[in-house]
């Protein structure tokens, strides 16, 4: 039992922090997140980002570039007015919120914002910015999966360096499951540049029939951001952060996480983002059900991440990044180094069925993980030590269907070789949910 929960456990916990809390994912959501307008998504993305660190004057040359291809377009027209009431252009600003009004295509919202703006404006009072900030993501779906349980695809396993013959249950099961997933950020600016903020994160995910995959993770990552450099050029932010997290899994192991890292991000010109991170985690087991041998688990991981987004055009972006994780424990051939390079290309075009203004999603992605054990398991081989190299290709389509409402599909396959037949497993996935943004 212990094996089990180990393996099952460890690969789902890092695959949901991973989701949700490294800051290359944490970049690319803030890239996809965009303003109500559909026009140029992806720099949209960028100029919101600017927005929302106070970066108002490189967010009006993000917005300027791209109403020279879009000049009638009312929603860049009211935002590029409210920017420049805040930083006190006033003339200007009404000039925009003008030819917002003038367009005639503002819904009842955006009305109700531009006769403030023009109101505000004619006082001669710049616009003040609410210290406070808060947004998330909610999502939930369902999974079918060919090998839900992390079965070999050999016919034979080792045991004390001798092959045998694996045991039904030893297997791929196929399996369906239920998850939803939650992440919000809260912030408040002390002073310009400067940002305390805290991201949350609440896992949770039931399987049909294989209980002993359900878990239930909480996170929480207080930090505080930096903003170093402030340009319509180069703009760069540094955030040291806090880790605080519980786990469980079945109903049978329990998991407490403490750590920190720092993670840094800039932005060059109006199409490239990279990312930099560092993190260290200590990691604590604790069974419930009485289950011996899991202080074994016990122990820390120091995880280090490089990343970057090209924008190709006004809807293709590129993203590659790479990471690598040393997991420290008290069993020595469960101790690892892993690599991790992994590549994406996302498109953005028309909603086809013209359900909502904004742009459908459709990404391809495909990594490379290479994992090196340090010390053999002598209980599967003493001569042998594990190293696993794994291929996984993704694709997925984003659907919006109401406002800050999509439908997701995506799917994958994985494949994993490893120098120990026990450790060969090839899986497929069929994904369909739903997300909320607030």
């Amino acid at each position: 039992m212990a094996a089990v929960l180990a393996a099952c456990f460890w690969p789902a916990v890092a695959s949901a922090q991973s989701a949700a809390a490294t800051a290359s994912d944490q970049a690319a959501d803030q890239l996809e997140r965009t303003l109500k307008s559909a026009t140029v998504e992806d720099a949209l993305g960028l100029a919101e980002i600017a927005i929302a660190e106070g970066r108002f004057e490189q967010a009006v040359g993000i917005l300027s570039g791209l109403l020279l291809r879009d000049p009638q377009n009312p929603s860049l027209l009211l935002l590029l007015g409210d920017l420049y009431s805040r930083l006190g252009s006033f003339a200007q600003a009404k000039l925009y919120v003008d030819q917002a009004v003038a367009t005639g295509q503002l819904n009842a919202a955006q009305k109700q914002e531009a006769d403030l703006l023009i109101a505000l404006v004619t006082t001669g009072q710049p616009a003040a910015r609410d210290p406070f900030s808060f947004a998330g993501r909610l999502s939930t779906g369902l999974r079918y999966r060919t090998n839900a349980t992390g079965g070999t695809k050999n016919d034979t396993v080792l045991i004390n360096d001798q092959a045998v013959a694996a045991q039904n249950n030893a297997g791929e099961v196929e399996d369906y499951d239920w998850s939803a997933t939650l992440t919000a950020r809260a912030g408040y600016v002390v002073q310009p540049g400067i940002e305390l903020d805290a991201n949350g994160l609440v896992f949770i995910r039931k399987q049909f029939e294989q209980s002993q995959n359900d878990l239930l993770i909480v996170e929480l990552e207080p930090g505080v951001s930096f903003e170093l450099a402030n340009s319509k050029e180069f703009g760069m932010v540094v955030r040291p952060f806090g880790v605080v997290g519980v786990g469980e899994l079945d109903n049978q192991l329990a998991q407490r996480i403490l750590g920190g890292g720092l993670e840094s991000r800039q932005q060059v010109g109006g199409r490239y983002l990279f990312n930099q991170s560092a993190e260290f985690r200590d990691v604590d087991y604790e069974p419930i059900d009485g289950l011996a041998g899991l202080n074994n688990l016990d122990g820390s991981e120091a995880r280090f991440e490089l990343g970057g987004i090209y924008l190709v055009s006004d809807s293709i972006s590129a993203g590659l990044n790479y990471r690598a994780t040393l997991r420290d424990t008290n069993q020595k051939f469960d101790d690892r180094t892993q690599h991790r390079l992994r590549g994406s290309v996302t498109l953005r075009y028309l909603d086809p069925i013209e359900l909502t203004g904004d742009k459908s999603r459709f990404r391809v992605a495909v990594s490379y993980t290479d994992t090196e054990f340090d010390a053999a398991n002598r209980a599967i081989s003493a001569v042998t030590v594990r190293e696993d190299e794994e291929w996984s290709f993704d694709i997925s389509n984003t659907l919006p269907i109401a406002e800050d409402l999509t439908f997701d599909l995506s799917g994958s396959y994985t494949d994993r070789d490893s120098s120990l037949p026990n450790f060969e497993l090839e899986d497929t996935t069929v994904s369909a949910g739903i997300s909320w943004r607030f």
